[in-house]
């Protein structure tokens, strides 16, 4: 963020700011992308990715942690695509997901 002031007044280079805030605000796209849940979480089996209908899921790459891409068996219905991670070791993976409003990563605990 930048500020900037001119001085157009003839009674000196006094300036004063008071009672200032600040705002963040989230975009549709954020609100969107945090929609997105992955459960269970720790899993044993099965998980779900859910989401809302506005997102078009372009591209879902799993990782293990040395960055091996993972093919895993999934079943898609209208807000939500079902993993089948039983025939996986135990560990961590990285689920990234790619839509129309951006991407999110997701941690996934394997047991």
């Amino acid at each position: 963020m930048l500020i900037a002031f001119q001085n157009r007044g003839h009674w000196g280079n006094n300036f004063y700011i008071d009672n200032v805030t600040l705002c963040a605000v989230n975009s549709v796209e954020e609100d969107v992308l945090e929609d997105i849940k992955f459960f269970p979480n720790p899993t044993s089996n099965t998980s779900t990715l859910s989401f809302n209908r506005a997102v078009e899921i372009e591209k879902i790459v799993i990782t293990d942690l040395a960055g091996r891409i993972q093919n895993i068996p999934s079943t898609t219905t209208s807000n939500q695509i079902d993993f089948d991670f039983s025939k996986l070791s135990n560990g961590v993976y990285v689920i990234q997901v790619e839509t129309n409003f951006g991407t999110v990563v997701k941690r996934l605990e394997k047991l």
